[in-house]
């Protein structure tokens, strides 16, 4: 049942892919190629930006030893952008759910249908944040490399860090089902939530450079 679950959360998720969501009407094989394509086009510029980012920070950081503040700023990164990416899903799923009188009217545990949710949440927010950390991973191991047991590490890391930005998107998804019951419009909810993700990250970007000037200038 947790399969089942599963699987119709995942089709939800990507229910933009399959379906015109003015017209609700299916879209064409080809119009959902072209959507697909278009959306790993996207992701793959973006996981390339970091690419440089990554480049540009190793070679500073490397020559000081200090690899670790490499993956403290790119890692920082990926956990910003794979809880922003999953906040409103995590909304609509986990506190906004138009399905739950169904599902909890039915024979299956609410410990099932949560978990189902849970790990529709957990994967969208790996998958955003891996546009960063695999560029993070690889810049590393071309510029530095790595043995098995760093890349390892490195890698177990990954894992740590989808927990964490987990963790992150379900306690922001709460926050924003309580500003929504508050305020019933929902772009500007959205809006509210996008400049205050945009403010938190550029105050955290603008310490860390002034950190950096501290410490390097």
């Amino acid at each position: 049942m947790l399969k089942v679950l599963l699987k119709k959360q995942l089709l939800e998720l990507n229910r933009g892919f399959l379906q015109n969501k003015k017209t609700g009407e299916l879209r064409s094989k080809k119009s959902t190629i072209v959507m697909v394509l278009s959306f790993l086009v996207l992701f793959g510029m973006i996981s390339f930006a970091f690419v440089g980012i990554g480049s540009l920070l190793i070679d500073s950081f490397h020559l000081v030893d200090m690899d670790w503040m490499y993956f403290f700023m790119m890692f920082s990164m990926a956990i910003m952008l794979g809880a922003f990416g999953s906040v409103f899903n995590t909304y609509a799923s986990l506190y906004k759910a138009g399905d739950n009188d169904l599902l909890f009217s039915m024979p299956i545990s609410a410990y099932t249908i949560i978990l189902a949710r849970l790990l529709s949440v957990y994967l969208l927010g790996l998958l955003y944040s891996l546009i960063v950390e695999i560029p993070t991973l690889i810049v590393y191991w071309v510029k530095v490399g790595a043995t098995f047991l760093t890349a390892l590490g490195q890698v177990l890391c990954v894992g740590i860090i989808s927990l964490f930005v987990l963790a992150i998107s379900v306690a922001l998804g709460y926050i924003v089902a309580v500003v929504s019951s508050k305020i019933h419009s929902k772009t500007f909810v959205s809006v509210l939530c996008t400049l205050l993700f945009l403010f938190v990250y550029y105050f955290a970007y603008f310490k860390m450079n002034e950190c950096l000037y501290n410490n390097f200038g």
